[in-house]
């Protein structure tokens, strides 16, 4: 068993828009036999939004003149993988009503087979918007309301099948937002952090 006590750590407490984060970032350089000196660093963050950590064994510079460059995605990439795109579905609903509406517009359909495509659609607006796997069920349950035998004496079939296209793959119209609480923090916290590490190392740029 080990436990080291590191002194080479800064904090950094944030506050923006009524949020707040707390931010440790501690760099070092481990020195290779040829004599050349590799930056590392990690970063550990506690926030109104969240709290993510990562270590960065080959940033290529000083660590934190690495973290004033990086990207939201590549970021946030690192600090939650694939759980930070999640499943939008106020958009998934929208994308499928955009296609009822645009072979409507398209006269593809009738107007009374896109209205009850539509109305299916709006009465199953929570189903649709709970996740993904109650988006996929609700589709395969609207696709199967087009093909009820009974409905060809009032709709038209034909349409009805077209229109059921839409829901044939549902997991295609599936749509996905980056986490909301990712955004936020980047949005009103990142900025302020990084122009702290920018006054930061202003000096040294001058001296240098």
């Amino acid at each position: 068993m080990s436990v080291t006590k590191h002194t080479n750590a800064d904090v950094y407490s944030v506050k923006n828009r009524g949020e707040w984060a707390t931010i440790v970032v501690r760099e070092w350089s481990d020195r290779h036999e040829d004599g050349s000196e590799w930056p590392r660093g990690e970063i550990l963050i506690n926030s109104t939004f969240g709290s993510w950590s990562q270590y960065w064994g080959a940033p290529g510079v000083r660590f934190k003149k690495f973290l004033i460059g990086l990207n939201f995605d590549y970021v946030f990439g690192r600090f939650m993988g694939h759980s930070l795109e999640q499943f939008d579905g106020d958009a998934s609903v929208a994308g499928i009503q955009r296609k009822v509406l645009e072979m409507r517009r398209r006269r593809m359909v009738g107007r009374e087979e896109a209205r009850f495509v539509w109305d299916e659609i709006d009465n199953r607006s929570y189903e649709l918007s709970e996740g993904e796997e109650s988006f996929i069920t609700a589709c395969g349950e609207i696709h199967r309301e087009c093909e009820e035998p009974w409905r060809s004496a009032k709709l038209s079939k034909f349409d009805l099948a077209e229109l059921a296209t839409i829901f044939d793959e549902p997991w295609y119209e599936i749509q996905k937002r980056d986490d909301p609480q990712a955004v936020g923090f980047w949005r009103d916290l990142w900025p302020e952090f990084c122009g702290a590490l920018r006054a930061e190392l202003e000096p040294a740029k001058e001296a240098a």
